[in-house]
């Protein structure tokens, strides 16, 4: 086949019209989140009608009430409801959200809250299946080691405006699998010592987030400011008389959790522990995703060392300083945005997402500024706009990669296939190894033109050639528009956009036979493989992967 020759492109069809029903209805293909927002609308009687049709719709449409997001003016209310049947519906709530209170509270008047704290309290003393817990800073300063031990099923918990004093009070509990510490009071400081003595005991937490917290740059500051100084001695005295009381009203909650920090013999592959030589260097094994938001992290600590077992580092606007001066490790996912400051991580980094807010210009993509980039196994790309330069450093800075996910916040799709369809000339392909390729823009605002499918086959025939690696393409369109799409979205892969996949058929030359679409959660797996893989599973692709297992 010529180069010149196009490739067939079989695409998948539409999907038919519902069947009818044998009483002259249908059953209409809704999404997921189409129906959880009609179910809003209903009544109670309903909305259990709805839910009881099949488990998919019991799952997907929750007949009770089992998420509360309350502001503070609003707890009254939310009191009043729970408590004229409390042994009904505090138990149905799996997640409650506390929101800041107004501006116009003073905390040196404790009249103003004092009351707001008293309701929260009681909300969560019924609410004994609670999953998640998120704490504004005038609960976070309410709330006792006593409060949350009877929150058996707790596995996430945010503290707004935590400090040293608060985490020194608490006996957090030994369920929880991610804690969010977030906007200590200003004026304040919150060792990082210190909040690794708070987890210390949490074999089970796997995601830590720190928040705009004010952390000092050496171990010798561990002074809180909060109600007069606190040393850090003090405070690990009062740590360890809650451990000592705990112990001996819960022992059901022992889980290793009171076991003494200098004990030997500790297994170091999944429990927390001393490190060798040093009473300070705490280890916290347990976690493998640490978030830092709007955080500069203190220069002395060892990320790699303290978490030996990491496996995704966020740094979203922090600034971040080595103490290593060579790789010590791998890391599976770094996310980094354009505000971060810092070094290169001492890690090798199989899965890279860079972020760039509307503060950059469209060509300010500086992988090599985060890690290593020739190491990477897949790359994601988040951008307002996109232009020629981000296709060119792409390649140029790692030019190694198996999957490449570009996201763009403002530019439509159709203008994502004619710049690549520019950029992609067949009779000049280029040698990278390159196996999936994945792109994503915000709906377009207008109608496409009439020749959409017909330019878009044009793109696909045209990647295939001038990629000869590449094996599947995925394009969507995201559900919002560009002016509703929010930058830092965690994840736009699977439902959180319409994708459509395709993948290649190559003769025994590697030249493109046929095009075919493919089911999209099959193109997922896909996605997933690569996301989740290291450098020789990504070799090794045609060998692992199977989409139907």
């Amino acid at each position: 086949m010529a180069v010149e020759d196009p490739v067939r492109v079989v695409n998948l069809p539409n999907p038919e019209p519902a069947a009818p029903h044998p009483n002259g209805g249908h059953i209409p293909a809704i999404p997921d989140d189409v129906v959880r927002e009609i179910a809003t609308f209903l009544d109670f009687e309903d909305r259990l009608s709805l839910s009881l049709t099949s488990h998919h719709m019991y799952a997907v449409v929750q007949p009770r009430l089992q998420e509360i997001v309350v502001e503070a003016p609003r707890l009254n209310a939310l009191h009043k409801w729970i408590f004229e049947d409390p042994d009904v519906r505090g138990p149905q709530l799996r997640a409650l959200v506390f929101v800041a209170p107004p501006v116009y509270w003073s905390w040196f008047d404790r009249s103003r809250y004092s009351t707001a704290v008293q309701f929260c309290l009681d909300i969560i003393g019924r609410a004994s299946r609670l999953e998640e817990l998120s704490c504004a800073p005038f609960l976070s300063h309410g709330l006792s080691s006593q409060n949350l031990q009877g929150l058996t099923r707790l596995k996430s918990l945010h503290l707004g405006g935590c400090t040293g004093e608060i985490l020194a009070s608490l006996r957090l509990p030994a369920t929880l699998a991610t804690l969010h510490l977030s906007d200590n009071p200003s004026g304040t400081v919150l060792p990082f010592r210190r909040i690794l003595r708070s987890i210390y005991h949490l074999s089970a937490l796997r995601t830590l987030v720190l928040e705009r917290l004010s952390l000092p740059d050496e171990y010798g500051d561990d002074v809180d400011t909060d109600d007069g100084a606190t040393t850090d001695g003090d405070v690990d005295g009062v740590a360890d008389c809650i451990e000592d009381t705990d112990a001996d009203t819960d022992t059901s909650d022992d889980d290793g959790a009171d076991a003494d920090e200098d004990a030997e013999g500790e297994d170091e592959e999944d429990g927390n522990h001393h490190g060798p030589g040093s009473a300070d260097a705490l280890i916290i094994s347990s976690v493998r995703t640490l978030k830092t938001l709007e955080q500069q992290l203190p220069p002395c600590v060892s990320l790699a060392t303290t978490f030996p077992n990491l496996q995704t580092l966020c740094l979203d606007g922090s600034t971040h300083l080595n103490t290593e001066t060579e790789i010590i490790g791998t890391l599976q996912h770094l996310i980094v945005s354009n505000s971060f400051q810092g070094e290169q991580v001492r890690w090798f980094v199989n899965h890279l997402t860079y972020i760039l807010g509307s503060t950059g210009p469209n060509d300010d993509l500086f992988l090599d500024s985060a890690c290593d980039p020739t190491h990477l196994v897949s790359l994601t790309i988040q951008l307002v706009f996109i232009s020629f330069l981000v296709w060119d450093k792409v390649t140029g800075y790692a030019s190694s990669i198996r999957l490449l996910e570009i996201e763009s916040l403002e530019t439509p799709l159709p203008d994502y296939i004619s710049l690549f369809h520019k950029q992609f000339n067949p009779v000049a392909p280029v040698a990278l190894p390159l196996l999936c390729l994945s792109i994503l823009a915000p709906s377009p605002s207008i109608p496409p033109p009439a020749d959409a499918e017909e330019t878009r086959n044009v793109f696909l025939d045209r990647a295939f050639k001038y990629l000869p690696s590449l094996r599947y393409v995925a394009l969507a369109c995201a559900h919002s528009t560009a002016s509703e799409m929010s930058t830092y979205q965690d994840d736009y892969a699977e439902v959180s956009a319409s994708w459509r996949w395709w993948r290649v058929l190559r003769d025994d030359d590697g030249t493109p036979v046929e095009i075919r679409e493919i089911p999209c959660w099959e193109g997922e797996r896909v996605r997933a493989y690569l996301r989740d893989g290291d450098r020789e599973a990504a070799e090794q692709f045609d060998d692992n992967f199977v989409a139907l297992r």
